[in-house]
């Protein structure tokens, strides 16, 4: 069953735009919506689905100029550059304790508009002194690939204004400088080879140690033939035409040539690690992911266990990631038919042509975008997300992310809190997701750097979003009829089964944008097909009623989602409002307007979903 989005409040935008709703004797009126709806039992007014609170997807920083969230934290009114780009702010990195990073320009000279953000504080600004030097030197520019662990260290590569030994993996540990690198320093590996001015790849394991890709390395102890390396700590994992990764699709030994710019990946313990790279040997087969030395894809075979005869297209392994827990992440395409997959741990959770949910209609598809799938990452706690574009006939909704192969959690043209005050009052929609541009923590916190939009379409500039993925409660149950869409509409239930936490949101997924949407309950499941001449079933059992208060008669909005905030000490039921209690059990299900092939109006109805609460 296709669950919806348990992080858009958009209906309680739609609702504050709705007129209380009039009562017609047991019928409410929807201005014709729902005119001759049956006559369920109505009760006094409920809870208002008032404010979003922590559900909203929100900016933590945006470069919309005059918005609370476009200030840049510690620089005393200075706003993040103004523009229409994806480089305003870089990649974000993360730890699933919470901690996270990035890189973002400031509305500065060039000399010092790069700042490093780690957790919303600015750590360090381009052109500032070097603390890891003592300041005798300036901060220069900052790679996109840095590093955070569990306690909030963060580690980054850059040079400074000098100009003898002056590239560094600079390191900021229980609030400390210093740096696990530098130009000039030995290989640790006893061979005498010297680190020169390309040290990339950071990574920072929890207990503070270091990890760097290193190129060109100097010295007589190297040549042309072994100058690079993958170092962990104390602990050379790999190096140029000496080490040969195990397990190679090919049947072959072929050294390691080369390691891929910002794609060396650990857990937190550093007990697994991964890199992509290049092999020695015939450039159709030398792209590799390996994981802990061994070769797990390889570039002219297909991917292992996947069922797939053809083979890895030429450069077609477009992205890989490692979460804290060592789960490993790959993406990219097959050959001939161009085939795009996404795999965790080398098994298959997304391809072209399957399902973007179980039990939905819309599908993965590259037919509007050169290569299907733009990003994945995980928690430490599995979960993990995947982003893609999908089959959904209008290009304006076709960008999704999806946590646990399960759940769409956001949309492209969803709409955003820009200036943090809880609402989706400012007109801000996201344009478009950055490749790659993903976190998420232990706490279902997910962070996603996106181009925002207006309401006419029109790009207004780049914000780090975040989303609170509530936790899913209850069960879903009852075939679902596919809409005016060509959709399965959807229903979830978010928050928490006790009772006492008074915490239940109803969100609606699928629906015809601005469908009027009506939500329902009951104290059973139940069965009638075509009920009231809808085109969908009726899956509550005796004594339906109506969540019909003030606030609670709602339309979806333009992504065709609806939410319902439940007050659970004021249930609707024929017998007026009544409060949840533990061993209850209630059923929800929503029925929205929407019409037939002809252009008729007609109703349906999303699944139901039972909740036993505690």
């Amino acid at each position: 069953m296709a669950l919806p989005r348990p992080t858009f409040f958009v209906a309680a935008l739609a609702a504050s735009m709705l007129p209380a709703a009039a009562f017609q004797d047991a019928h409410v009126h929807f201005g014709g919506a729902f005119a001759d709806a049956p006559p369920l039992m109505l009760t006094g007014p409920g809870t208002a689905a008032a404010g979003l609170g922590s559900g909203a997807p929100a900016a933590v920083f945006s470069n919309v100029p005059g918005s609370p969230s476009a200030l840049v934290p510690g620089l005393g009114g200075v706003e993040f550059e103004p523009g229409v780009l994806t480089n305003h702010f870089d990649r974000i990195y993360g730890h699933p304790s919470g901690h996270w990073v990035l890189t973002a320009l400031a509305d500065l000279p060039s000399a010092r508009d790069e700042c490093l953000i780690v957790s919303g504080q600015l750590v360090i600004q381009e052109g500032a002194p070097a603390p890891w030097i003592g300041g005798a030197e300036n901060c220069g520019t900052i790679d996109t690939r840095c590093a955070v662990n569990a306690s909030g260290d963060v580690a980054f590569a850059t040079n400074t204004s000098g100009t003898v030994d002056d590239d560094f993996v600079a390191t900021r540990i229980a609030g400390v400088w210093g740096h696990g690198a530098r130009e000039g320093d030995t290989l640790p590996d006893g061979s005498g080879a010297v680190l020169d001015d390309t040290i990339d790849s950071s990574v920072l394991l929890d207990d503070g140690s270091v990890g760097y890709a290193a190129d060109g390395l100097d010295g007589t102890a190297t040549t042309d033939v072994d100058d690079d390396a993958l170092v962990l700590g104390q602990q050379v994992l790999m190096r140029k035409g000496v080490t040969a990764p195990t397990g190679q699709l090919s049947g072959g030994s072929e050294f390691i040539e080369s390691f891929d710019l910002g794609d060396f990946w650990t857990s937190g313990s550093g007990l697994r690690w991964l890199v992509q790279g290049d092999l020695e040997g015939p450039t159709s087969s030398d792209d590799v992911v390996i994981v802990n030395g061994a070769v797990v894809l390889q570039e002219g075979y297909p991917v292992p266990n996947s069922g797939f005869t053809e083979p890895i297209d030429t450069t077609g392994i477009a992205g890989v990631a490692m979460d804290a827990a060592g789960h490993w992440f790959a993406r990219g395409d097959n050959d001939q038919t161009n085939v795009d997959w996404v795999v965790r741990d080398g098994d298959l959770v997304a391809v072209t042509g399957s399902v973007v949910v179980p039990g939905g209609t819309e599908r993965w598809s590259d037919a509007l975008l050169d290569g299907c799938f733009f990003g994945h990452v995980g928690n430490a706690n599995g979960d993990y997300v995947v982003a893609g574009m999908t089959d959904h006939p209008d290009p304006a909704l076709d960008a999704v992310i999806v946590l646990n192969n399960g759940e769409v959690v956001a949309r492209e043209s969803d709409p955003i809190d820009l200036d943090g005050n809880g609402l989706l009052d400012d007109g801000a929609f996201i344009d478009a997701f950055g490749d790659d541009d993903l976190y998420l923590s232990d706490a279902r916190e997910l962070y996603v750097v996106a181009t925002l939009k207006d309401g006419l379409g029109q790009r207004i500039g780049q914000a780090l979003l975040r989303f609170e993925l509530r936790p899913t409660v209850g069960v879903a149950y009852c075939d679902v009829e596919p809409n005016s869409l060509g959709l399965q509409a959807s229903l979830g239930a978010y928050g928490s089964s006790f009772a006492a936490d008074n915490e239940l949101t109803l969100l609606a997924g699928n629906l015809p944008p601005t469908a009027n949407v009506l939500f329902m309950v009951s104290r059973t499941r139940g069965f009638i097909g075509q009920w009231w001449t809808s085109a969908g079933n009726l899956c509550l059992g005796a004594s339906v009623a109506r969540f019909a208060g003030p606030g609670e008669v709602l339309s979806a909005g333009s992504a065709g989602d609806a939410c319902l905030h439940v007050d659970l000490n004021a249930i609707p039921s024929s017998s007026g409002a009544v409060a949840a209690t533990a061993g209850d059990t209630f059923t929800f299900q929503c029925w929205y307007r929407d019409h037939d092939g002809l252009g008729a109006t007609t109703t349906n109805l999303t699944n139901a979903v039972e909740v036993l609460f505690r």
